[in-house]
């Protein structure tokens, strides 16, 4: 598991979208385990959790559009969880992969 870091996406509130780098380009909704608003707490997408059936994420061309979550502001810090190995994620730990 990784996160994506901070400096690798950018978010619009009002769209719902969350603009991965060109490296995550190949990313799928399958790989993505939970996406958290770290500023308001709330918590966008979590794989894991019953109440987060159904498709709450789709995820084009590194495009992560989400339904979950009213609080998200475009300056807001997610953590962003993968199943991937990337070169350029972080391991959950803060170490670098």
């Amino acid at each position: 598991m990784y996160v994506i870091p901070d400096t690798d996406y950018t978010i619009n509130a009002s769209a719902k979208t969350i603009t991965l780098a060109a490296a995550y380009a190949t990313l799928s909704a399958g790989q993505i385990t939970k996406i958290k608003d770290i500023t308001t707490e709330e918590i966008l997408y979590d794989s894991e959790r019953v109440s987060f059936t159904g498709p709450q994420i789709s995820v084009a061309t590194g495009v992560i559009t989400y339904t979950q979550g009213n609080k998200v502001a475009n300056t807001d810090k997610l953590r962003i969880v993968v199943d991937a190995n990337y070169s350029d994620i972080y391991h959950l730990d803060g170490g670098s992969a």
